[in-house]
């Protein structure tokens, strides 16, 4: 069904449009779980490629689809490149302090723990806590406060 929805919709819609990369990706995410690995990390690839060349710098869309990347790699246990990924996704973020807009923030704290499992992954233990701990923070500020009676 990806196949066809690919079929047909560059016709009605830009190549790079988000209708088309998502349809890719979730076609790339099917190949990852059917273990046609290649096949997935090309999907992936042109998805991440795109919207970096497409999108403004700091779109959710281009961080989802670099840290995406980067625990695909991680999961084939290509450490180094998938680090580069996330650091790529940091990048979007200007960098690793919070904005104070709750949706980024949202996601760099979820880039940061995927970050720190892989450093963890690395044995780079006192730089993973490092990040486990600003997430930590991010995600306490983030937290729902209880109703006042």
């Amino acid at each position: 069904i990806y196949k066809q929805v690919l079929a047909t919709e560059p016709k009605k819609l830009a190549p790079g449009s988000g209708m088309v990369l998502g349809t890719i990706e979730r076609l790339g995410a099917l190949y990852e779980q059917e273990g046609k690995f290649a096949e997935a990390e090309a999907l992936y690839r042109k998805v991440a490629e795109s919207d970096l060349a497409n999108l403004s710098h700091g779109n959710l869309t281009t961080i989802a689809s670099l840290n995406d990347l980067a625990l695909f790699l991680e999961h084939r246990n290509r450490l180094s490149e998938a680090e580069a990924y996330y650091k790529k996704a940091f990048d979007q973020f200007g960098g690793v302090q919070p904005s104070g807009n709750s949706l980024m923030d949202h996601n760099l704290s979820i880039v940061m723990k995927n970050y720190a499992r892989l450093l963890r992954k690395m044995n780079r233990l006192a730089e993973a806590a490092a990040y486990e701990k600003r997430a930590k923070a991010i995600d306490k500020r983030l937290a729902p406060k209880p109703l006042k009676k």
